[in-house]
């Protein structure tokens, strides 16, 4: 009689199921089969220069798709899905670059572009930068495009590519985070759900805010989950290097990012013994005094030094924002709009579609409530570990105060459309753990096609040992 073992049941979790790894196959054959089209949006954008931009673009895929596959050799889940949403990433922002062209009225990224190109030409004669400082908000976004193209010259393809980099390395360490902090973390469906989720994918592909803020919560997160599982310089470096970019590019969010951070450290359990009493005692001073710090900063950027002037900018954001075939209801009470916050995330709803962009996001609010459902016990089973988890923790109370002020402050569907994915990848953390029990609908359907990719109908129970005779 002897004995085989079979892998550990950590390993089993690090591989793609048959599923799973058929939507990745999948969306290989449709890349492949559409890159003459995006490679083409990307690189040869109407009224542009396009030779720098297709040299120096190529150079930095290759090099950043070089470390893709050594930063993933460990893990056999980041390893299969990684090159696969570095392509989509870039399929996405060819995709973004034709739609400002030819659909949109109007987009920041020509802004950045168009000031980002005459501040660089303008330097290179005078020697003078085009204002003092590098600024906040828009000001620091035409800063960063100024000094990129003083170094390389203007092109908008390899602005758009460095961008949708940055975004997709936030990705990633949204993914890590997962990974580093939820115990039973399921790696197959946190890879695809957090590099491959629709909405992320495309609204972070772009020269804009919200690929640098996508960055910096993703450091931010891997952060917060490296300073409660095992404190180090690397965490603490981290979680600085995300706060400080999201308080230029976006100080309002910022400041969530540090109430958040905050509350996290404070009321997760210590999992470091002694040490980590100690590191907590002196972390926390310095982390409420950043979060005062990015309250400060956030009232100052939004001229609300009161609670009375603070609910007059959010009538007026609300005003100013109720535009176009995507407005909601311009005159609803804050309370009303409050009342709606918990579901930014599905919205809109098929009964406020008014055009094709709305469709879209519409069938994406669908799909999140139908792996809501089916997904409901694995969700459940993540927010019972808020205590235990910190990414758990953070997520929802990110989620919380975040879809609070953008229903608040916005009456645009498409506005929240793009900007909510800054909270999209802390909700999907929620389906990412795994459960007891039978599952719910997608569940059942994964492990049925998984079950016929290996021929069998059900697949058979993981068990330590096998006895062979």
């Amino acid at each position: 009689m002897s004995t085989v073992a079979v892998p550990h049941s950590s390993f089993l979790h690090s591989q793609l199921k048959p599923a799973e790894l058929r939507v990745v196959q999948v969306l290989e054959i449709g890349l492949a089969i559409t890159a003459p089209l995006w490679l083409y949006a990307l690189f040869f954008p109407d009224g542009y220069d396009y030779g720098r931009g297709l040299i120096l673009g190529l150079v930095l895929i290759c090099a950043n798709m070089v470390l893709v596959l050594k930063v993933s050799k460990v893990d056999l889940c980041a390893h299969r899905v990684m090159p696969v949403a570095y392509l989509a990433k870039l399929a996405a922002a060819g995709a973004y670059i034709y739609m400002v062209q030819h659909l949109f009225q109007g987009s920041d990224l020509i802004g950045y572009q168009d000031a980002g190109t005459q501040n660089a030409a303008d330097f290179l004669v005078t020697h003078q930068w085009w204002r003092s400082g590098v600024g906040t908000n828009t000001d620091f976004m035409i800063s960063v495009v100024t000094g990129l193209y003083i170094i390389t010259g203007p092109c908008l393809a390899l602005g758009i590519t460095l961008f949708a980099t940055l975004a997709f390395w936030g990705e990633y360490l949204i993914y890590r985070a997962c990974c580093v902090s939820l115990k039973t973390v399921n790696r197959g469906r946190a890879a695809l759900l957090l590099m491959l989720f629709p909405s992320i994918v495309f609204w972070s592909a772009s020269l804009g805010k919200e690929a640098l803020m996508y960055f910096a919560i993703g450091l931010a997160a891997y952060g917060v989950a490296r300073l409660t599982r095992s404190p180090s310089p690397i965490a603490f470096l981290s979680l600085g290097t995300g706060f400080a970019l999201a308080a230029v590019v976006r100080p309002h969010v910022a400041a969530l990012l540090a109430v958040a951070i905050t509350a996290t450290y404070f009321f997760t359990k210590n999992a470091n013994g002694a040490a980590g009493i100690v590191i907590k005692i002196f972390s926390l001073p310095l982390l409420a005094y950043g979060s005062w710090f990015s309250f400060h900063q956030a009232t100052q950027f939004l001229k609300a030094e009161s609670v009375s002037a603070g609910f007059k900018v959010i009538h007026k954001l609300g005003q100013d924002t109720a535009y176009g075939g995507s407005m909601t209801a311009a005159n609803e009470s804050l309370s009303s709009r409050l009342v709606q916050a918990p579901f930014l995330l599905f919205r809109p709803f098929p009964w406020e579609v008014h055009n094709m962009q709305a469709a879209v996001a519409s069938l994406e609010g669908v799909l999140l409530f139908w792996l809501l459902w089916s997904w409901r016990r694995d969700f459940l089973s993540g927010v019972r570990r808020i205590r235990s988890d910190a990414t758990v923790l953070f997520s929802i109370i990110y989620c919380l105060f975040y879809s609070v002020m953008l229903a608040s402050a916005l009456s645009n569907i498409g506005l929240i459309a793009r900007q909510r994915v800054l909270m999209a990848p802390f909700a999907l953390m929620l389906f990412c753990t795994r459960s007891e029990g039978k599952g719910g609908l997608a569940s059942r359907w994964f492990q049925s096609a998984s079950a016929a990719a290996q021929g069998t109908r059900r697949p058979p129970p993981l068990r330590a040992r096998v006895r062979a005779g």
